[in-house]
């Protein structure tokens, strides 16, 4: 690669990376012209890691623009952008594209949407050893399954992330689950069951 060519995608990737800790900041984005040139360049001339880091940023920049159609449309030109086979695919970053992915589409009443997206998110977390946060992505399918009614499905998921936050010693988290599992599980009749996970909750602030 020329010295230019080099130079060139050395201030584009500062550029990214400059966007990327003012979104780690939580700053506002609002101007989309440096992510859709950062876009552009990177469909070009980068790596499935780096195209999909650009896409996200759009993704980001349309999120805090509240323009959903444009900002789900990005967020799958990133998930789509990565190249899962390759040994250094980025799936920490990845899970979290799918992540926000998600809950943009249950904040835009997608709920069916957003159950297929955080399984995604759990399952690239997983692949990267983060495993905690696997678990955050796993517990908000709950959320959704309530939203469609289905609150069988709510209480099954919610049940296995109590126990998956108490494994990570995530007191809080188990504890946010345990109110709205008693709470379905006394409504179906499974009183003991529904005792049982308020017992526990109330044993933490003994």
């Amino acid at each position: 690669m020329a010295v230019w060519a080099c130079n060139d995608h050395q201030q584009m990737l500062s550029q990214l990376e400059e966007l990327e800790r003012q979104n780690l900041a939580d700053s506002l984005m609002t101007n989309d012209s440096l992510a859709i040139n950062l876009c552009d360049y990177f469909d070009n001339h980068g790596t499935p890691n780096e195209r999909m880091r650009a896409h996200y940023m759009l993704a980001r920049t349309y999120t805090d623009r509240e323009e959903a159609p444009q900002a789900l449309e990005e967020f799958m030109k990133s998930i789509e952008s990565a190249d899962t086979t390759a040994a250094d695919c980025d799936f920490s970053k990845l899970s979290r594209v799918c992540g926000q992915m998600a809950q943009l589409l249950f904040e835009n009443n997608l709920p069916r949407n957003a159950i297929s997206v955080f399984r995604d998110a759990y399952h690239y977390s997983s692949k990267a050893g983060e495993g905690a946060i696997a678990v955050e992505y796993y517990a908000q399918q709950a959320r959704c399954y309530y939203e469609l009614n289905l609150p069988d499905s709510f209480v099954y998921i919610a049940s296995n992330a109590i126990s998956m936050f108490q494994a990570y010693g995530d007191t809080l988290s188990a504890n946010t689950e345990k109110g709205p599992v008693s709470y379905l599980l006394a409504k179906r009749g499974e009183y003991t069951k529904a005792k049982a996970y308020l017992d526990s909750y109330e044993s933490q602030y003994d």
